[in-house]
């Protein structure tokens, strides 16, 4: 008696093989979809931790490193607080003195990704604005506007970050007293 040798069908194998690429194509859009959330929660909070760098940097009165003691030069006077400021796609965290174009050193310089926007999202201010240009002021004073940005009417400002890829945005906001809430 001979036995009869069954297999899978050429319509089995490419039902099969269909299911298979269907699964791995959904799994791939999730996956990229999580990691790129993951990121826009890794660069919100590294904004606020910069804010909040900036915010005790000002608050305990810490000099910058170009400080130099006993320097007359009223640009080496430490005496403003410490201003974080973002232009295009980067941002950066400076020392000043209040004196008209008296920077630091940068402080530090970090650069967002590509598909990530930070914006002025304070009302008053010229909406949507790519510039963003404030601070702490020394020893505890509050928040502070520079390069003609505005505060808001209860003296605080607001950034709106966004990643363009997933579609969605966080707000930073700063209120008048320094504290830093994330909506």
């Amino acid at each position: 008696m001979t036995k009869k040798l069954r297999g899978f069908t050429l319509i089995e194998i490419l039902i099969t093989t269909t299911i298979m690429i269907v699964f791995t194509g959904l799994s791939f859009a999730g996956y990229r979809y999580f990691n790129e959330q993951r990121k826009f929660e890794e660069e919100t909070k590294r904004i606020v931790s910069i804010l909040e760098l900036a915010k005790k940097m000002a608050t305990t009165g810490q000099q910058p490193p170009s400080y130099i003691p006993g320097n007359t030069n009223p640009c080496h006077i430490f005496n403003g607080g410490y201003l974080f400021q973002s232009v295009s796609n980067n941002y950066k965290l400076y020392a000043t003195n209040n004196q008209a174009g008296c920077f630091s050193t940068v402080t530090q310089l970090y650069n967002l990704p590509s598909n990530f926007q930070l914006v002025n999202n304070t009302p008053g201010a010229s909406f949507g604005s790519s510039t963003v240009c404030y601070g702490f002021r020394a020893f505890g004073n509050g928040v502070a506007s520079f390069c003609a940005s505005v505060l808001d009417a209860q003296g605080g400002f607001s950034l709106k970050i966004t990643n363009t890829i997933i579609n969605k945005f966080k707000i930073v906001n700063v209120d008048r007293a320094g504290i830093i809430t994330l909506q």
